[in-house]
């Protein structure tokens, strides 16, 4: 076939679905619609070189061995729709944090770290040769990054156990199948210049609201977790693990660390390189707002994790960029929860993520 064909794999006709496996080897078939806009998921395969010495200056052979799903998947934050089928993102806040809830009065539906992340998933992507479909998918590392004037993006490092595309055996997602989810919502973008950022030491709560004190200008936000998940574990079989050429299930493998980094538009004040020097624990919290739906992330426990910087370059205003380490919360401070109509939810660990969307039931 040609490959100046029109049949040949575009992006702008690529579509991505996604669902929660029952077991990390069994794929499923997708049930809501992932917006997307670039993706590198692959089967990561170790190739081997035979290169025994036989009086012939060459390599002799390459062995494909054992092999893992490794890469990532990206896109644009959106307020989630379910009209026709459910579209959006918020499976990424769960499969990177763990624990999803809803509120008392469920409407909202929240999200906190786990210390264990036991749930996978099956991303199906259709990219017009063929499909592809990533079976035990986890999220290791998720970031989320924004900016006045540009869209807020969100960016996955998968891991899992391996990438299956059309006619190869234990694929679930079909052209077909994925053409079937069709939604009708066209989900609004999460926008900075729609949100309120708030942050201020933990000696009281953050004051929200139009009249805030509490309320602080920046210039973009990069907002990053790292799930430590164990990469490259292989093992031969037992009755648990029935196929050596694919990894173990990815776990924890260390410590998780979650960090928010900003950049203020102007240096106008030393708070933030006073607050580093005395060891301040701060609070912060973001509530990006569109009509009625809304996205918030609640930072409970912060400190700055390196001297800030304001560097000169030429005569326009000097830039103040501010790293802070989320740590966990564990009831130091008693002031930030999840609002709620009901019994508010604490957030213990080092951070929330709460949504209020067209969802009605959390994931």
């Amino acid at each position: 076939m040609s490959v100046a064909t029109n049949t040949a794999g575009k992006g702008s006709s690529s579509k991505a679905v996604i669902a929660p496996q029952s077991a990390f080897t069994t794929g499923i078939a997708g049930t809501e619609v992932l917006t997307f806009n670039s993706e590198s998921i692959i089967p990561d395969t170790a190739v081997l070189e035979a290169e025994y010495l036989a009086g012939r200056v060459g390599r002799e052979d390459l062995i494909a061995s054992v092999k893992a799903a490794a890469g990532s998947i990206g896109g644009e934050c959106v307020y989630d729709t379910i009209a026709g089928a459910p579209l959006g993102w918020e499976y990424m806040m769960k499969a990177a944090l763990g624990f999803g809830q809803q509120d008392d009065t469920n409407t909202d539906n929240e999200y906190t770290p786990s210390n264990n992340l036991t749930e996978s998933y099956t991303i199906g992507i259709d990219k017009g040769v063929s499909v592809w479909d990533t079976i035990g998918a986890k999220v290791n590392t998720l970031e989320i990054s924004g900016a006045m004037g540009e869209k807020t993006l969100w960016n996955a490092g998968i891991v899992g156990r391996t990438v299956l595309r059309t006619g190869e055996a234990g694929i679930v997602n079909t052209a077909a199948s994925i053409a079937a989810l069709a939604p009708t919502a066209k989900p609004q973008l999460i926008l900075l210049e729609n949100a309120n950022f708030y942050l201020r030491d933990i000696a009281a709560a953050i004051t929200t609201g139009a009249a805030s004190a509490d309320k602080v200008a920046i210039q973009s936000f990069t907002l990053s977790i790292d799930n430590a998940l164990s990469e490259g574990s292989y093992g031969t079989c037992d009755d648990g693990h029935l196929d050596p050429l694919f990894g173990l299930e990815p776990v924890r493998d260390g410590i998780r660390q979650v960090n928010l980094g900003l950049s203020f538009p102007r240096y106008h004040e030393d708070t933030w390189l006073d607050g580093f020097s005395a060891g301040t624990f701060f609070q912060g919290q973001f509530d990006f707002v569109l009509g009625t739906d809304q996205f918030s992330i609640y930072l409970p426990l912060m400190k700055i994790a390196e001297t800030p910087t304001a560097p000169v370059d030429g005569p326009s205003f000097i830039q103040h960029d501010v790293t802070f380490a989320c740590l966990i919360n564990g009831g130091t401070n008693t002031f930030m929860t999840f609002p709620t109509g009901g019994t508010p939810h604490t957030i213990d660990f080092e951070l929330g993520m709460r949504t209020n969307n067209a969802r009605t039931a959390v994931l």
